[in-house]
């Protein structure tokens, strides 16, 4: 994200930035950690947190080693390492988004932290409580589920929605209190706050065009495009782009819905569009991209 300040834990904003915040659970699970991960690649994630209950994990980067415990926590940061649990390793394990429209997360690290779980007990409490809704309401998914696959009524979801947000709360008083600064982008127009939330919530099966957004919010498409890129960096075309490819990427690594089907509900007009539009993104096809994440976790 462009232009983002520096705020300390007093850094306040008005209540309509703060509420651009984009919370979402995609993942939890407290128990054995499954050998399919025991040794494996880390797959970063925007919000990762790890409690370890039983045993240790060593995590490996480029020029650092961390090694949790049992009592403590890790946030296995944001860059690629090895993960490596003990046999015997049991952990809570969470993966979220807190992050800004743009997709800038509002607390930023790229070395795992870790440290003892007896400084923050309302984090593991909150996280036990969680699990345990999850447990009762979703049937405990397990080290294989992602929640996005995990039918529910609305009741339910709220319900752990509102566990999580207890949990999101104790996080982010935890991060401020081990001295993490949070992003914060600066006051932005209403016209391209208006345009980010248009963009963030727009159904990906569906089509769009800049005139049509810069209409909505009263501008040309000239004068839509200069305010992103002062505010963002980037155009409204690639702001939703990045949208699209981080779905099509968790689709690809987390469910094991078929291409064409992936393909559609992106709003793509054909599987082969998709691909060719996918490789140019990534580097990869779908499908390279698929096998390679399986073998990832397997490694």
């Amino acid at each position: 994200m462009k232009k983002t300040s520096s705020p300390g834990p007093a850094k306040q904003l008005s209540f309509g930035l703060w509420s651009d915040l984009h919370c979402r659970l995609f993942w939890g699970y407290r128990g054995r950690v499954s050998p399919v991960y025991r040794n494996a690649t880390y797959n970063v994630w925007p919000g990762a947190a790890w409690y370890v209950l039983k045993g240790s994990v060593e995590m490996e980067g480029e020029d650092r080693r961390e090694t949790a415990r049992a009592g403590q926590w890790i946030l296995p940061g944001g860059e690629p390492r090895r993960q490596r649990f003990v046999p015997e390793a049991e952990i809570i394990s969470l993966r979220f988004l807190i992050s800004w429209q743009a997709g800038t997360s509002l607390f930023q690290h790229r070395r795992a932290r870790v440290f003892q779980g007896r400084r923050f007990p309302r984090l593991q409490a909150t996280a036990e409580s969680l699990i345990e809704l999850m447990e009762v309401k979703l049937g405990g998914p397990g080290p294989e589920n992602q929640l996005g696959l995990t039918r529910e009524t609305v009741e339910t979801h709220f319900s752990v929605m509102h566990r999580f947000y207890h949990w999101a709360y104790e996080y982010v008083h935890t991060m401020l209190a081990l001295g993490m600064v949070p992003e914060a982008p600066e006051e932005f127009d209403p016209r391209v706050e208006s345009a980010l939330a248009w963009l963030r919530e727009r159904p990906l099966s569906e089509g769009w065009s800049e005139a049509e957004l810069a209409r909505m919010c009263g501008l040309s498409v000239s004068q839509l495009n200069r305010l992103f890129v002062r505010y963002l960096g980037q155009t409204p075309v690639a702001v939703y782009e990045k949208r699209r490819l981080e779905a099509a990427t968790m689709a690809l690594e987390l469910t094991d819905q078929d291409i064409k089907a992936i393909a559609y509900d992106l709003g793509f007009s054909s599987p082969g569009h998709f691909c060719t539009w996918f490789k140019r993104k990534s580097g990869q096809t779908p499908s390279a991209h698929r096998r390679a994440s399986l073998h990832r976790q397997r490694a």
